[in-house]
C-alpha cells in the first residue's frame, strides 16, 4: 500500500511538476532530508560488502520507501492551510478505530474466557507492541486538539478518547508503551507549566487536568475491574527494571551486549542492511531457541551500528537529531504563533515515544508506526 500511494504520488508532483517545483526545493534542500538521503546512500552502499547482498536489496526497498512517504508528504503539506488542525483530526479518527478494535477484541476474550490475554490483544495490527505504540504515538495529536479548542464539551470528549487509549495501554501491557506514556505525561506537564510561566494565565495549568485526569480515571478502572482478568496494569509496570529475572528484559540486554561487541570490532563497516539477523546467530547460537534466530537487536539505532558501521549509526541518529534542533530553534527565535509552537513540541514528543520504541523494539520494520513517523519529521522539517 505504501508503494502504490508513493507511486501515485510521485506521478501527480510530477505531472505538476511546474507547481511543485519551489516546494521539491525547499523538501530536498534542508539539513534533515540531506542527512535521511545520505543514511539511504550509506545503507544501499552496504549491498557490496554485505553478507547477503540480496538482503540489503530486500530492505533498501523498504526503506528508499519510507523515504519517498517522508518526501512526499512534506510536498503535499504546502496545499493545506490549516494543517495542524487537518493532521490531528485525521490522526485522531484514525487512533479512535483503534481503540475500537482494541476494545472490542478484550470484550470478546472476557465474554469468552473471563480473563484477558494482553498478549494477544492484537487491534487492527499484528502484535500487541504494535499496536500499543500506535496508539501511544498518536496520543500527543489529541493533546493538540485539547489544547486548540475552547469549548469545554470537545475537550472532555478527547480527554474521553486519550483514557480509553490509556486503558487500551493497561490492557495490552507492553512496558515499553507504559514509558512512553511517562514520558508522554512528563513532557505535556512541562509544556503547561512552561506556558504558564510565559503569561501567568493558570489555564495552561488546568489544561494539564485533560491528560492527568484521564490517566487516573484508567488505572482505576483497570484496577478496579480488570486486574483479576489477567490485565494488572501496575503489576506489570513493576516488572519494568534491568535487574529483573524476566525473560525478555535479559533477552533484550543480551541481544544488546552481541551488537555493541560486534560493534567494537567493526566500527567503519557492518555486516550490511538487514543482515543481522545472519550475523546474530555467531553470537546468540548457545542461547537460541529451535531454530528461531533473533531477527532484529530490539534497537534500531545500535542494529544499524551493526549493519551500517558507526556513520550508518550516526546518520540515522543524526535524523532525529534535526528534528530536535528545528524544533528548538523554532520555538526559541521564530516568530510563529503560540499554537505553531504547542503543536511542534507535541510533534517533538511523539517523536520521543517513537525514539522509545526504536531504542526497545522495531518499528523501522513495520509500516503501521512509521507511517506516522514519517508525518512527524514531514511537518517538522516544513516548519
Amino acid at each position: 500500500l505504501m508503494s502504490l500511494l508513493n507511486t501515485v504520488s510521485v506521478f501527480y508532483i510530477l505531472y505538476f511538476r511546474n507547481q511543485f517545483s519551489l516546494r521539491i526545493t525547499h523538501t530536498l534542500s534542508s539539513s534533515l532530508s540531506l542527512t535521511y538521503i545520505g543514511f539511504i546512500v550509506w545503507a544501499a552502499l552496504s549491498y557490496f560488502y554485505a553478507i547477503n547482498s540480496t538482503e540489503v536489496l530486500v530492505n533498501i526497498t523498504r526503506q528508499v520507501n519510507v523515504l519517498v512517504m517522508f518526501l512526499v508528504m512534506g510536498m503535499f503539506i504546502y496545499n493545506f492551510k490549516q494543517k495542524r488542525a487537518l493532521v490531528s483530526y485525521v490522526i485522531t479518527a484514525i487512533l479512535a478505530i483503534e481503540v475500537y478494535a482494541v476494545l472490542n477484541e478484550a470484550l470478546q476474550m472476557i465474554n469468552s474466557s473471563g480473563i484477558i490475554s494482553g498478549g494477544a490483544l492484537k487491534g487492527v495490527t499484528a502484535n500487541r507492541n504494535i499496536t500499543a505504540f500506535s496508539i501511544a504515538i498518536k496520543i500527543p495529536f489529541v493533546l493538540f486538539l485539547i489544547y486548540k479548542h475552547s469549548k469545554p464539551l470537545v475537550k472532555i470528549g478527547l480527554s474521553g478518547l486519550v483514557m480509553l487509549s490509556i486503558l487500551c495501554l493497561s490492557m495490552i501491557q507492553s512496558r515499553a508503551s507504559f514509558l512512553a506514556l511517562g514520558f508522554t505525561l512528563l513532557s505535556f506537564l512541562v509544556l503547561c507549566v512552561a506556558l504558564y510561566f510565559s503569561d501567568k494565565n493558570k489555564k495552561h495549568l488546568y489544561q494539564f487536568a485533560y491528560f492527568l485526569i484521564p490517566l487516573l480515571l484508567a488505572i482505576g478502572i483497570n484496577q478496579t475491574f480488570l486486574s483479576d482478568k489477567g490485565a494488572d496494569a501496575l503489576a506489570r509496570a513493576a516488572t519494568i527494571s534491568a535487574g529483573t529475572n524476566d525473560g525478555s528484559v535479559n533477552q533484550r540486554l543480551r541481544y544488546y551486549e552481541d551488537v555493541l561487541t560486534h560493534m567494537s570490532s567493526n566500527p567503519i563497516f557492518g555486516v550490511g542492511l538487514g543482515n543481522w539477523k545472519l550475523k546474530s546467530i555467531d553470537y546468540d547460537a548457545k542461547d537460541i531457541s529451535g531454530y528461531i534466530v533473533p531477527y532484529h537487536a530490539h534497537s534500531d539505532f545500535i542494529q544499524l551500528g551493526a549493519e551500517l558501521g558507526i556513520i550508518g549509526f550516526l546518520l540515522y541518529l543524526a535524523v532525529f537529531l534535526w528534528a530536535i534542533y528545528y524544533v528548538y530553534r523554532l520555538i526559541r527565535f521564530s516568530s510563529i504563533s503560540i499554537e505553531e509552537k504547542v503543536f511542534l513540541f507535541l510533534m517533538l514528543t511523539a517523536l520521543g515515544v517513537y525514539s522509545v520504541d526504536a531504542n526497545l523494539n522495531f518499528p523501522i520494520a513495520r509500516p503501521q508506526v512509521l507511517v506516522v513517523w514519517t508525518m512527524i519529521i514531514a511537518m517538522i522539517n516544513f516548519y
